[in-house]
Formats: C-alpha cells, sequence, structure tokens
C-alpha cells in the first residue's frame, strides 16, 4: 500500500507539473491564436483591396478599350480621306500635266520665233536681251526636258 501510495504521489506531481506547464504556455497560446486572428483579419482586408483595384482595372480596361475603337474609327475616316484626296490630286495632275504641255510648247514656239528673230536681225539689241532672258526664265516641264535633249 505504500508503494501504491508513493505511485499516487509521484503521479499527483506529475500532473501538477504538467497543468503548471501549461499554465505557463495558455499565454503564448493566447498570443499565437491573436496573431493567426490578426493575420487573418489582414489577409481578408487585403483581398477586399485586390478585388476593388481588380474592379478598377477591368473598369479602366473596358474604358480604354472603348477609346481605341473610337481612335480607329476616326483614323479609317481620316484614311479614307486622305485617299480620295489622293484620287483628286492624281485626276488634278493629269490635268495640270496637259496644261502645263501645252503651255510649254507653247513657250518653246515662242523662244524658237524670238530666237529666229535674232537670227534675222530685225530687233534692236536691247530688246533681244530682254527677250533671251525672258525665254531663259521659261522653265519647261520635266517631260519636255528630256524630250529635247534627245
Amino acid at each position: 500500500m505504500e508503494e501504491l501510495n508513493e505511485e499516487r504521489a509521484l503521479k499527483l506531481n506529475r500532473v501538477k507539473a504538467v497543468e503548471g506547464e501549461r499554465e505557463n504556455l495558455e499565454g503564448a497560446k493566447a498570443e499565437a491564436e491573436d496573431f493567426l486572428t490578426k493575420e487573418f483579419q489582414l489577409c481578408q482586408k487585403q483581398k477586399v483591396l485586390y478585388m476593388l483595384a481588380r474592379k478598377d482595372a477591368v473598369t479602366a480596361k473596358q474604358s480604354h478599350e472603348a477609346e481605341v475603337e473610337q481612335l480607329e474609327g476616326k483614323l479609317k475616316e481620316q484614311q479614307d480621306k486622305m485617299s480620295s484626296v489622293g484620287q483628286k490630286l492624281e485626276e488634278f495632275e493629269a490635268k495640270c500635266a496637259d496644261t502645263f504641255t501645252l503651255l510649254a510648247v507653247l513657250a518653246l514656239g515662242c523662244s524658237l520665233s524670238i530666237c529666229a528673230l535674232l537670227a534675222v536681225g530685225t530687233m534692236s539689241s536691247t530688246k533681244s536681251t530682254v527677250l533671251s532672258r525672258r525665254s531663259s526664265q521659261i522653265q519647261r516641264p520635266s517631260s519636255l526636258r528630256t524630250s529635247a535633249k534627245m
């Protein structure tokens, strides 16, 4: 019986020691639980912030996409205008080329007539100087220049 009492006393002492250690660890446990609770709350708040930022980014993306579509439409309109203006310019240049050719032929004819008169000697020297200067100032179109050189 004494042995049983000693064994019981040892077990009681062990239980008291373990309870004391457990009480000492209660503070650390409460601190760890508080830390985990605060970390969880922080994660929840970060989640809300990320969701709001994502919503803002999606809204901005949609706005930018709409703006890009609008600008692409304006670009298409401007390209169409430029194309029609280019066609009109080509038509105008074709009309003007005929007119310039005719004017160049007339100018060339006039300068040849002046040269012929000078060769005959029917003009005075001052008039011939003025006329020869004018004829040298008349610029022939590039199409006539190349044909005159041949």
